[in-house]
């Protein structure tokens, strides 16, 4: 074909856990029963938003078909900026609210109105798997730490925060960090981040927060950022929250200045958000969000007994070193050293689908991740067929 495409996209793969659940795919089409563990899908959405979204038929065609405001409507964004002025301790308006179609999108919108081609991005590793993509896509480089390459490091706090005052003395634009860590859970206490967001401010940079998980808060220690700044950036979403990831609801809280340019970017790429999904919640969270954080501790509560759960099944097995999360959605299992685990083999032979850790870094090669929203049966039936793997890898050595 003599027509040709991007460099950029040409050069990139598809994702790991994407091919993973390609496969798993293939091998649901022949019939064969896939254990599914290596996304992040819940399924815990409440009644009342299946009421709504029955009763939503009832709301004004035009508000629901038509094109909404490009930032979403009024309503919504001032529910939603008292969410955030409770969940950061800092007065938001509507304002400093823009509504966007999921937390990848807002991401990718915030990297591209505060990116010019070249720009570094300071990033966690081990970290979302596209992440990195997303900044290659606003034209930026990656710029690792290396704090967190050993997912079960003992915390030395002091440590990251001057490995990440040598990164901002050496210049990068944006600071992209998530707590909980996807995918080890580890929780970043709230009071280094703020040392952390201090510190950006004071070099002039900006602090891109990637929040969709944050509730999902497994320890004492507080997961907010307390009194946020001007370079403050919090990317959010109800997906996994509600259990709604099809729905694509997000949004972003920030600067006023930040959302008007803001509003430009998703303007000109996904124009506008969704209206149907706006109006159905701004319904389920007419009361300022109090039924929503009701549910938010429920769900919560349920996966920190799954963590707990899981971690007892997989510590089980000999060749595995176990760790309980923080928070968040997944347990990040490790293979100890002297064993190996085939991930696309024990999907195809044990019809097991994991996340691999190579997918979020290079240096977690040999863990894997395991969503906690998972059922506890097919967690049991995973571990029974992890361990049969294993024999059947200690019989061959």
């Amino acid at each position: 074909m003599g027509a040709k495409f991007s460099d950029r996209v040409v050069g990139q793969k598809m994702s790991y856990i994407a091919s993973l659940n390609q496969q798993a795919a293939t091998l649901g089409a022949q019939g064969i029963k896939v254990i599914k563990l290596s996304g992040g899908d819940p399924s815990h959405v409440p009644d009342e938003m299946l009421n709504i979204l029955h009763d939503i038929k009832n709301e004004p065609k035009e508000s629901i078909f038509s094109y909404s405001p490009i930032a979403g409507f009024d309503g919504l964004r001032g529910i939603l900026a008292k969410i955030a002025s409770v969940r950061y301790e800092h007065h938001y308006e509507k304002e400093n609210i823009l509504i966007c179609s999921g937390g990848c999108s807002g991401l990718f919108l915030s990297l591209k109105t505060l990116l010019n081609p070249g720009d570094k991005v300071l990033i966690q590793e081990p970290c979302w798997e596209y992440l990195p993509r997303l900044i290659e896509n606003c034209g930026g480089e990656v710029v690792r730490m290396q704090y967190f390459t050993d997912a079960y490091r003992t915390d030395d706090w002091p440590l990251l925060i001057k490995e990440v005052q040598g990164h901002l003395e050496s210049g990068v634009k944006v600071i992209s960090i998530n707590s909980p860590l996807n995918p080890s859970g580890k929780i970043i206490p709230a009071q280094v981040t703020s040392i952390l967001i201090k510190l950006a401010k004071k070099y002039g940079v900006w602090f891109l927060s990637d929040d969709v998980t944050t509730d999902f808060n497994y320890v004492e220690d507080g997961n907010r950022m307390i009194g946020n700044p001007s370079n403050f950036i919090s990317v959010n979403s109800f997906s996994k929250n509600l259990g709604i990831t099809g729905l694509r609801c997000g949004y972003v809280a920030g600067p006023e200045e930040f959302i008007n340019h803001l509003k430009k970017s998703q303007l000109y790429t996904f124009m506008y958000p969704n209206s149907l999904i706006q109006k159905v919640m701004e319904r389920y969270l007419h009361d300022g969000g109090e039924a929503y954080f009701e549910f938010i501790r429920k769900v919560t509560t349920e996966y920190a007994k799954n963590a707990e759960n899981y971690e007892k099944l997989l510590s089980s097995i000999p060749e595995l070193e176990v760790k309980k999360p923080d928070g968040g959605l997944f347990i990040f299992p490790k293979v100890r050293q002297g064993y190996s685990l085939d991930f696309e083999k024990f999907l195809k032979e044990y019809h097991v689908a994991i996340a691999p850790g190579i997918a979020f870094s290079p240096s977690c090669e040999s863990n894997f991740r395991v969503f906690l929203g998972a059922e506890e049966k097919s967690v049991i039936q995973a571990v029974d067929l992890l361990e049969a793997y294993f024999v059947a890898e200690r019989v061959r050595k």
